[in-house]
């Protein structure tokens, strides 16, 4: 797992060392840790729950009593978007980079723009909670030796758990919900480097594979929740932040919560939840950089800045 180290003038989480998804004992945390430093990965995954990935702030791991006090559990990634103070300044920044550099790919000027304002103080903060999206996490491993999925949370206790679990996070008022199943898969290795990247992508559809039954039997039918999977490949030389391969596979999209409409009880949760929210990103400044990714300590019960 992630060595930390808190940096106690900035209240950020340095992180040293990661081993691989297969070895960790917390296997889940650091599989969401991985997931946020690949933004390109999950573009696709977030793009589909209304997100832009990164331009949007996430908050990890946090217990649901924190926002919700009548709620228990965790919601392992809680997000929603940023946005700017002043679009007009957005615009025209990016209106600039178009003159200055009509070479440029369009998507370079707007991402040099964004970089610009938020260096500068533009980002909203604290950030509007008007849009918020939920991600319950389970993360099983693939073992080679015997070709089959270790730790799957695939007994009918364990399934009702995990339906539980979404259907809390529907009952809190996101605007989506969805489940998440990550497979860890062994460092692939050969010889040759550049041969091992295909071994590993090889392993991570052959485990996909395998997770097929007990994928069928996670969600309820009738379930508003979407439902993705990650089988993520592994290298050896460095963690799957840096030598992975796979990418979220959608499975299932995610519907508009239909609790949010008409039902009194869970529009009183997402309103406590919103307060909560707010109190929360007012004790940190302005960031000047995006994504935005906080972290729930559980050692110190602090929420740090990642």
């Amino acid at each position: 797992m992630s060595i930390g180290l808190l940096d106690k003038k900035s209240g950020i989480i340095v992180e040293m060392l990661r081993e691989y998804l297969v070895d960790t004992s917390k296997r889940e945390q650091e599989a969401i840790s991985t997931l946020m430093d690949l933004p390109l990965v999950s573009k696709k995954f977030f793009g589909s729950l209304g997100l832009n990935s990164f331009f949007s702030w996430y908050l990890l791991n946090i217990k649901m009593d924190r926002l919700v006090s009548s709620m228990t559990g965790d919601i392992d990634i809680l997000a929603g978007r940023l946005n700017w103070n002043d679009p007009r300044v957005f615009e025209a920044l990016v209106s600039e980079e178009k003159k200055n550099n009509p070479e440029f790919h369009p998507c370079l000027h707007y991402n040099f723009a964004a970089v610009k304002l938020a260096e500068a103080g533009g980002i909203k903060w604290p950030p509007t909670t008007d849009y918020l999206v939920g991600i319950e996490a389970k993360c099983s491993y693939y073992d080679l030796p015997t070709g089959t999925i270790k730790s799957p949370k695939s007994s009918p206790k364990k399934i009702k758990d995990v339906q539980s679990q979404v259907e809390r996070l529907l009952k809190m008022g996101f605007d989506k919900v969805a489940l998440l199943d990550i497979i860890a898969n062994p460092p692939a290795y050969s010889q040759l480097d550049g041969q091992a990247w295909p071994i590993a992508l090889n392993r991570a559809i052959m485990s996909k594979e395998k997770f097929e039954p007990i994928r069928k039997k996670r969600l309820q039918t009738n379930s508003p929740a979407g439902h993705y999977v990650w089988s993520v490949g592994s290298v050896q030389g460095g963690d799957e932040s840096m030598r992975g391969a796979g990418a979220p596979i959608q499975l299932k999209m995610a519907q508009e919560n239909p609790l949010l409409q008409g039902n009194s009880e869970t529009q009183s949760l997402r309103r406590e939840m919103e307060n909560r929210l707010s109190t929360v990103f007012s004790n940190f400044p302005q960031p000047r950089r995006f994504p935005v990714v906080f972290f729930n300590c559980a050692t110190c019960r602090t929420i740090l800045l990642r």
